[in-house]
This record gives C-alpha cells, sequence and structure tokens, in this order.
C-alpha cells in the first residue's frame, strides 16, 4: 500500500509540475511556465496598449494645440505688417507736408482755411454744409454738356421735334 501512496503522489506531484518550467541544474527555483495567450500576458498587452494611445492622444492635441497657435501668431503678424505699411505711407505723407509747412503759400491757405483770414479787399464768404449739400442733391441729375450728344438718337431726334414743334 506503501507503493501506491508513494506512485500516487508521484503522479499528483508530476501533474503539478506541468505548470513549472524543467529544472535546470543552473537554477535555484521553479519558474511558472508562460505560454502564449495566457490571460496575464494578455492583460499587459492591453495595459501597454491603452498607455500607448493615451501618450499618442496627448501628442496629437499638443501638436494640434502648438499649430493654432502659430496660426493665430501668423494673423497677428499679417496684421502688424499692414499697420506698418499704412503707418510709413502716413509718415511719407507726414514728411512731405512738412517740407511745405515752412513756405509762405502754406501759412496763407492755413490762414485762410483755418482762421478764416482774408486779403485786404476781399470777402469771406461761409456756405453751411447743409445748403450745399442740398443744392448737390437737387442739381445732381442735370447731365452734362459732354453726355448731351451721348445719349440715344431717337431721344435726340424727340427734343429737335419738340422744339420745331412748340418752339421755345
Amino acid at each position: 500500500m506503501g507503493s501506491k501512496i508513494n506512485s500516487l503522489k508521484l503522479k499528483e506531484w508530476r501533474s503539478n509540475s506541468a505548470n513549472f518550467a524543467t529544472i535546470n541544474p543552473d537554477q535555484k527555483f521553479l519558474r511558472p511556465k508562460i505560454e502564449n495567450g495566457t490571460s496575464g500576458s494578455k492583460l499587459v498587452k492591453n495595459i501597454f496598449t491603452i498607455i500607448f494611445i493615451g501618450i499618442s492622444l496627448f501628442m496629437f492635441y499638443n501638436i494640434f494645440k502648438s499649430l493654432n497657435i502659430a496660426h493665430q501668431k501668423n494673423l497677428i503678424l499679417e496684421q502688424a505688417k499692414e499697420e506698418v505699411t499704412q503707418l510709413r505711407i502716413e509718415n511719407v505723407k507726414l514728411v512731405m507736408e512738412s517740407t511745405s509747412v515752412g513756405t509762405e503759400d502754406y501759412v496763407i491757405r492755413e490762414a485762410r482755411n483755418r482762421l478764416n483770414y482774408s486779403k485786404e479787399g476781399e470777402i469771406r464768404v461761409v456756405i453751411p454744409e447743409n445748403v450745399i449739400a442740398s443744392i448737390r442733391a437737387k442739381y445732381e441729375n442735370i447731365p452734362d454738356e459732354s453726355n448731351a450728344l451721348s445719349g440715344n438718337l431717337k431721344d435726340n431726334l424727340m427734343i429737335w421735334q419738340d422744339f420745331v414743334i412748340n418752339g421755345i
């Protein structure tokens, strides 16, 4: 009976040892076998995959954010260039005006326009802007003499016919 118990223990030990690697003389302990596709290795792969995806998403977010900031800075730069161009044009105008400021013609013109001065014997007439606007609107539809001949031929014939029949 003792041999049966020993053989049962040996079989039990062999069935339990199937989960362990073979023993090498250099090894001091038994390692569990790692089989492809075990749940432990899948879990580690899944964790690494999730971490990799998270890092990738974080990097893409930062790249997108950096591109957006660069685009906004580019727009600000374009606006600044445009403003500098306008200021340069204004500066050239002011320089041109400053050269003419010292002349006698400029002093006379400014005295007439800003200070309402006039020369001796001249009469200064000031017409309000609302009167000028109403006169402009009233006479805006009067055709130019230069455009009188450029009208339609039938219109011109009708005008002459009316003149001949009715007179002045």
